[in-house]
């Protein structure tokens, strides 16, 4: 990443043009751990009143929910937050990110009763 930053030299060390390479530390992460998240694209989030979710691939043709909590927002991803009390998600889970709200009506309609013939 490039970025343009104003500096005090007081021992005249630094000129225009150096570079440098920096980290940027997370005040909420206690120093010396290392922060790590799981992270989806913002178009992946499904809303369901006040409940949040994913579509996760669960074989061929076939997803499964999977209940979320969100976290920060950055770029367009969005940070899942460890789910107490259920599944959530983990590393590795495909994760639908186009064609979700399509995903969340055809399962209204199964759940109403729609496609089935009685």
């Amino acid at each position: 990443m490039r970025a343009r930053l104003d500096v005090a030299k007081p021992e005249g060390k630094l000129r225009p043009g150096m570079f440098v390479e920096v980290e940027l530390a997370d005040p909420h992460v206690r120093e010396g751990a290392r922060a790590t998240s799981l992270v989806v694209p913002e178009g992946a989030l499904v809303r369901d009143g006040d409940d949040l979710f994913v579509f996760v691939a669960a074989g061929e043709r076939r997803f499964e929910r999977r209940d979320v909590r969100a976290g920060r927002k950055a770029g367009g991803d969005v940070e899942i937050l460890p789910e107490q009390g259920s599944e959530g998600i983990a590393p590795g889970d495909a994760v639908v990110v186009e064609g979700a709200f399509l995903l969340k009506s055809a399962a209204a309609r199964e759940s109403l009763g729609g496609g089935h013939d009685h």
